[in-house]
C-alpha cells in the first residue's frame, strides 16, 4: 500500500472534508483556489476528493502540468486547451483576445501542477495571469453565472504570496487538517490494510500515533519498522532515520537559527497565540514548508517528532509516546480496578473493612492519591492497586486459585506506577499489560 492511500482516506474523514468543502464551493462558484502544501507531501492524493466531487456535480475538469521551461501562461494553456494548431492560429491576436478565447474554451475547473518547478520570475508571471483570469470571471459574473476556476496545489510560497488577494481567489494551506482523532482512525485503517492485529495493533494505535503527530507518512514509516519500533529508543532511532530521509539533518545543521528563533526548548512554538490560526504562523512558514512544524490538539504548534529525535530531544519524544499510551491504558486500568474491587466486595466481606498499610512507601504509597483512603460505590469498596495487590496476596496464600489474579493485578499495579511517573511502557511491558488486564477480567467474571 502506498502512503498516498492514507492521505486519500484522510480527505474523506469528517473534519478534513468540511474544510475541503469550502474550497469545493469556491471552485464551483468560479473562484480560483491556491492550496499550499509542505514540500514533504504529494498533493495529488489529497485533492482527488475535490476533483471527484466536481465531476459528480457535472463540472468539466482538466489537469495541466506546466512544463519545466519558463513558457508564458497563455502559451502553456493554449497548447493544452486549444491544441498546438489552435494555439498557433490564436497566436496572431492580442494577449487580451487570447485570454478571452481561453476563457471560453476552458473547462470549468483546471487543476494546475508544477508551479514550484518554475523560476521566481515565471512564478510571478503565473500569479499575474491568475489575477487577469479572475478579472474575466468578475466581469462575466455580472451578466451570467459562469464557473471557470483554477485549482493550484503548490509548495511555492513565493507564488502564493505573489497572488493578489481578491474575492475571486481563495488561498489556503494544508495546516491542521488532520488531528489526533483522524490519526487514530487512520492508524486503525492502516492496521486493517496491513493485517496488524492484537497488541501489535494497539501499539500502533497508541505509541506510534503518539509520536506521529499529524504526519501520515511518518505513521506508515514507523509501522513498516514495527519490529524495531518496540521501545522509546527504537522509535527515536527510526524517527531520526525518517528525518534524515527528508534531509532535515542537513537543513538543521546548515540553518540552526530556523529552530532557535521559533521553537523553545520543550519543542513548543514560542508564540502560543498562533496555535488557533488556520494557517502556519508567518515566522514559522519556512519550518512548516520543510515539514518540520506540526500542529497538535494538546500541545498546539510544535516541532515534528523526527526533528526532535535529530536534535537529541529524547524526553520530548518519550513524553509523546507516553501520552499516546496513557490516553488508552489509564482508562483500562481504572475499569479493571473497579471490576476487581466490586468482585472482592461481593465475594469477601473482609475486603470491606480492609485497611491497607504500605510496606514500601517509595513504591506503593506514591501511587495512592489519598494515602490509602478508599471510596465506596454503593456496597462496593473501591481502593487503589497497592491495596488490591496486598489483599489478593493474602488470598493467594490461602487459596491457590487466586494466584492468576494476584499476578495480574501486580503487573497492572506496576504498569500504573510507571505511567503515573510519565514513563512510557516498552513493547514487552505493553504486551504484559494487556495480558494482565484480560486475565484479571476473565478471573472476576468466571469466579
Amino acid at each position: 500500500m502506498r502512503n498516498t492511500d492514507l492521505h486519500q482516506i484522510a480527505a474523506t474523514l469528517p473534519r478534513p472534508r468540511r474544510r475541503a468543502e469550502e474550497m469545493l464551493n469556491a471552485l464551483l462558484d468560479g473562484r480560483s483556489v491556491i492550496w499550499t502544501f509542505p514540500k514533504t507531501m504529494e498533493p495529488s492524493s489529497v485533492i482527488r476528493w475535490l476533483m471527484d466531487q466536481c465531476a459528480e456535480d457535472g463540472y468539466t475538469l482538466r489537469e495541466i502540468r506546466i512544463p519545466s521551461a519558463d513558457a508564458d501562461p497563455e502559451t502553456v494553456l493554449a497548447n493544452a486547451i486549444l491544441g498546438v494548431n489552435g494555439a498557433a492560429d490564436a497566436a496572431g491576436g492580442s494577449d487580451h483576445s487570447l485570454l478571452r478565447l481561453l476563457f471560453c474554451r476552458a473547462p470549468d475547473v483546471i487543476v494546475l501542477y508544477g508551479i514550484e518547478t518554475l523560476s521566481p520570475v515565471a512564478a510571478r508571471s503565473w500569479a499575474r495571469f491568475l489575477s487577469r483570469w479572475s478579472t474575466q470571471v468578475r466581469r462575466r459574473s455580472t451578466d451570467d453565472f459562469i464557473s471557470k476556476a483554477f485549482l493550484v496545489p503548490t509548495s511555492d510560497l513565493t507564488f502564493a504570496e505573489a497572488v493578489q488577494e481578491e474575492p475571486f481567489v481563495l488561498q489556503r494551506t494544508y495546516w491542521g487538517w488532520i488531528g489526533d482523532i483522524e490519526m487514530r482512525v487512520l492508524a486503525r485503517e492502516l492496521a486493517h490494510l496491513r493485517s496488524v492485529r492484537g497488541t501489535e495493533r494497539r501499539w500502533l494505535e497508541t505509541s506510534l500515533v503518539g509520536v506521529a503527530g499529524s504526519d501520515v507518512d511518518v505513521l506508515q514509516w514507523l509501522t513498516d519498522r514495527m519490529a524495531t519500533s518496540d521501545s522509546a529508543a527504537g522509535i527515536i532511532a527510526n524517527l531520526a532515520e525518517y528525518g534524515r530521509s527528508r534531509g532535515w539533518d542537513k537543513l538543521l545543521e546548515k540553518e540552526p537559527e530556523l529552530l532557535q528563533q521559533a521553537v523553545i526548548g520543550s519543542g513548543l512554538w514560542s508564540n502560543p497565540d498562533d496555535r488557533y490560526a488556520q494557517d502556519p504562523p508567518v515566522a514559522g512558514r519556512r519550518l512548516w514548508l520543510e515539514g518540520l512544524l506540526d500542529k497538535d490538539r494538546y500541545e498546539g504548534i510544535c516541532l515534528h517528532s523526527a526533528a526532535a529525535a535529530l536534535r537529541g530531544d529524547t524526553h520530548l519524544v518519550e513524553h509523546r509516546i507516553w501520552r499516546g499510551q496513557a490516553r488508552t491504558l489509564l482508562p483500562v486500568l481504572d475499569a479493571v480496578r473497579l471490576e476487581v474491587c466490586e468482585y472482592l466486595s461481593d465475594r469477601h466481606a473482609a475486603w470491606r473493612t480492609y485497611e491497607f498499610s504500605p510496606t514500601r512507601p517509595a513504591d506503593d504509597e506514591a501511587s495512592l492519591p489519598r494515602a490509602g483512603k478508599a471510596a465506596w460505590n454503593g456496597a462496593a469498596k473501591l481502593d487503589e492497586y497497592p491495596a488490591i495487590v496486598a489483599f489478593v496476596d493474602g488470598l493467594r496464600k490461602k487459596y491457590g486459585k487466586y494466584r492468576p489474579l494476584y499476578n495480574a493485578v501486580k503487573k497492572l499495579r506496576d504498569s500504573r506506577n510507571q505511567l503515573a511517573h510519565y514513563n512510557p511502557l516498552n513493547r514487552s511491558q505493553f504486551d504484559r499489560f494487556w495480558e494482565a488486564a484480560r486475565t484479571a477480567r476473565d478471573f472476576v467474571r468466571d469466579n
